[in-house]
């Protein structure tokens, strides 16, 4: 994703049979990207596929919405566009037929979308949840695995904010719990048993090990050593 103020695009690339890339099509997403040089969205999840892989969803971060895709192998069709309720969007998740956006700009929040059949995003009344500081670094959002639980990481003040998601997708409580010294830049979720595996970017050998939430407003977190997993 180009994040050009003029207007965003998506590059798609061609993979050789060597794992080689070849530079391709590119596709306008209808919005516009905020510009910089090094990584100026600072997070994971600014792209992100659908589970079943047949949608691409995108972050505007300038112009505050967010594209829809459909995939079809090589190219790209542009579904939809919506605003999303905030300043800056820079990560998109989505688990079945919700998706939630995290806005790092102004009064940072995270709100929720209901996804149809044909990719059309339909805002859910009462989803919008404000982090617990403005312009705090949002840098990543996370579905648990069963989808009951929003997880996001803020780089600047090393929180992870923890959100209750109801079947209708709106939240029920949240809460936040401070993590060691670490950068929690793009985090990947993995559910082992009773627990989660949170991976911050810059440690490539180390997770974070969430005590599974149960109707508690405690959130255990420990550091262990464990093997890279992909997501």
């Amino acid at each position: 994703m180009t994040n050009s103020a003029g207007h965003n695009e998506i590059i798609a690339y061609k993979r050789g049979p060597d794992g080689s890339l070849e530079e391709g099509q590119s596709f306008r997403t209808g919005g516009r990207g905020s510009s910089g040089v090094t990584d100026p969205l600072g997070s994971q999840g600014s792209l992100t596929i659908s589970q079943d892989h047949s949608l691409l969803f995108a972050v505007n971060a300038g112009s505050g919405d967010i594209s829809v895709f459909r995939v079809h192998g090589f190219t790209l069709s542009l579904l939809d566009k919506v605003p999303c309720s905030g300043s800056e969007p820079v990560a998109v998740a989505q688990h079945g037929n919700l998706v939630y956006v995290v806005n790092a700009g102004g009064s940072s929040n995270v709100v929720g979308f209901h996804l149809d059949s044909d990719g059309k995003l339909k805002p859910i009344a009462g989803s919008i949840a404000f982090l617990p500081a403005n312009n705090s670094g949002a840098a990543s959002l996370s579905f648990s695995p069963d989808g009951q639980f929003l997880l996001v990481t803020e780089k600047l003040t090393n929180n992870i904010d923890a959100f209750h998601i109801q079947i209708d997708g709106t939240w029920l409580r949240s809460w936040s719990t401070r993590a060691p010294a670490l950068v929690l830049l793009p985090c990947c979720l993995r559910q082992t048993g009773r627990h989660w595996l949170l991976r911050p970017a810059p440690l490539a050998d180390t997770t974070l090990q969430l005590s599974r939430p149960t109707r508690s407003l405690q959130m255990g977190l420990s550091l262990q050593s464990a093997p890279a997993f992909r997501r």
